[in-house]
Parts: C-alpha cells; structure tokens; sequence
C-alpha cells in the first residue's frame, strides 16, 4: 500500500486527478440549486475529465461532443444544452468554444471544472486542495 510520501509521482498524480474530480462532482449533485439536467449533464461529464491535462495544469478540461454527451447523459441534445447552461450559471463549469479554422467549422467545445460559489468564485480545484 502507498503512502502520499511514498507513492511514485505518476501514482499520486492519479489519486490527485482521482480526487479532483470525485469532489466536483459531489459537489454538483449535493447542490440543491441545481436542475436535474445539470446534475445528469455533470456526471456525463465526470468520465471526459483528462488526466494528462490536468497533470500539465492543474485544472479539470474536458472536451467531449454533445453527441457523445447526450447519448452518456441519456438527455436530448437541446436538454444537456441547457444543462450545460445550467452549470455554467452557477459557476460549476466554464465553455470554451472552438473553431477549426482548416474546416471551418466549430469543434467540440472545451468544459473546465469551477469550484462552486460558495468555496471559491473561478477557483481550480487544485488550488482549493493544496
């Protein structure tokens, strides 16, 4: 069994990312000012977080397509629309769009993590841990 002082550095940044999600996401579903359709698009979410990104950064990115977020949240796409709408109202996410200039066309937009409200506005997760 690993110790945070033993456990090799690719093993703790793991847990760290591990972590780092598990408690946005708890926060959002122990959110009673949030809708349904937010906490569904939230945990559809959960499993885009990418791990290498938030070993560069610190930060929870995701940056899956709302195909792939309605299909994994069940909702319609104008539903997890407003989900995500939802979320980033109470300061629970930010959206980055994305354009493909080559294509031209729009891309997946990019999701981050936000700390709520109540534990600091525009706070990454990272920093609220440490």
């Amino acid at each position: 069994m690993w110790n945070s002082i033993s456990a090799p550095t690719g093993q703790r940044e793991s847990r760290d990312y591990l972590a780092a999600r598990e408690n946005w996401l708890k926060r959002i579903l122990a959110s009673r000012d949030l809708t349904t359709r937010a906490r569904l698009v939230a945990s559809a979410l959960y499993f885009y977080f990418n791990q290498e990104e938030f070993v560069e950064t610190g930060e929870l990115w995701a940056w899956p397509g709302l195909r792939m977020l309605d299909e994994k949240s069940g909702l319609a796409r104008n539903t997890v629309r407003a989900g995500i709408d939802d979320l980033v109202a109470a300061g629970h996410l930010e959206v980055q769009p994305r354009y493909d200039e080559e294509r031209r066309r729009h891309t997946s937009h990019r999701y981050r993590a936000i700390v709520p409200r109540g534990v600091g506005q525009n706070q990454t997760l990272k920093s609220v841990q440490n």
